[in-house]
């Protein structure tokens, strides 16, 4: 069965070197010289069939299809040193590579091999947007393994390596940057997203990226992350003490709120949510990090019913006034 699974598999190699020649004045390469040779490891595609080209982001310099030996050189005129190049295969790129066009006639490459196969290739790329409920995820079709792409989209879950079985949206079909916002998330849970597409050969799956759906405001041009916090009577250095040393899904750059932020806190506590917003023996008062005076530092009360105190800035001591509860903040972006 295994050796019956490796032969469906289709799978070329490229080995590729440069010569670069006569550096101008003014940083431009007057004739760069890529050869390569194409190497098929199994004899599913012809060789004659792969087209090999460089380009950047403006224009495609060459286009070569091999031969039947799967040698080839291409001769990429006046071209910008640090400029950026990336190969493709059969018109689609299978694995950017870029091509960095240094100084002194050198040329170096972060590219080791390419893979070819008759099923899509895509990419999870950028996770944004993430609120407590919400993310918006980008994914990318680069390769359709010389077919059509029928369907395309992402999957998701609370475990990892989602699939199309778990929660799952299709957004269109064939090449290019597609994107979607993922709704009705759990706050504070940590999420697993990747891409998907397919062709009549099967689906494939795209690389996973992770994120936690924070509550979040945002504040003096900076995107603020709101941690549970802790509902229970604490005095400020308790407070402190837990902000300081929490570690959530592995971030511990949390901290205690200072005034204004408290303040912009309230401002946006529906959107936040978890906050005690009506009379509760003092828990409707929050710590901040600020200093009121000696021995005491700034509150907000966020008890928002008939008398309530409707964000009121006030301060308590620090120690006397064991009757108070603190919600971790930490600047996202």
């Amino acid at each position: 069965m295994k050796k019956r699974l490796i032969i469906m598999i289709t799978a070329i190699l490229i080995v590729l070197y440069s010569c670069v020649k006569n550096i101008d004045k003014y940083g431009f390469v007057d004739t760069t010289t890529l050869k390569g040779r194409v190497v098929e490891e199994l004899n599913q595609i012809p060789i004659s069939d792969v087209v090999v080209s460089v380009r950047n982001d403006n224009r495609t310099y060459i286009s070569v299809l091999t031969n039947s030996q799967g040698e080839f050189e291409m001769n990429v005129d006046y071209t910008q040193i640090d400029d950026s190049y990336y190969l493709y295969l059969d018109g689609g790129v299978y694995r950017k590579n870029k091509i960095e066009l240094k100084g002194l006639g050198l040329a170096s490459y972060d590219y080791n091999s390419i893979v070819l196969s008759n099923i899509p290739t895509v990419i999870t790329d950028t996770i944004y947007n993430i609120t407590k409920n919400n993310a918006t995820v980008i994914g990318v079709v680069v390769a359709g393994g010389g077919l059509t792409v029928t369907e395309r989209g992402f999957c998701w879950s609370q475990l990892p390596n989602p699939t199309i079985s778990d929660n799952s949206i299709k957004v269109g079909s064939g090449y290019g940057q597609y994107r979607y916002t993922l709704t009705n998330l759990e706050s504070t849970k940590k999420y697993y997203v990747r891409t998907y597409a397919k062709n009549s050969n099967g689906i494939e799956y795209g690389n996973q990226l992770e994120f936690v759906t924070w509550p979040s405001f945002t504040y003096n041009g900076h995107i603020y992350n709101v941690a549970p916090g802790l509902v229970q009577p604490l005095s400020w250095s308790e407070s402190y003490e837990y902000c300081d040393n929490l570690n959530l899904y592995g971030l511990t750059d949390w901290r205690m709120p200072n005034k204004d932020e408290l303040v912009n806190m309230y401002i946006n506590r529906e959107t936040i949510g978890g906050f005690v917003t009506s009379y509760n023996n003092g828990l409707e008062h929050y710590w901040s990090s600020s200093i009121a005076y000696q021995g005491s530092h700034y509150v907000v009360n966020f008890d928002t019913g008939f008398g309530g105190g409707h964000g009121h800035v006030g301060y308590f001591s620090d120690e006397e006034n064991r009757c108070l509860n603190v919600r971790p903040i930490r600047i996202d972006h």
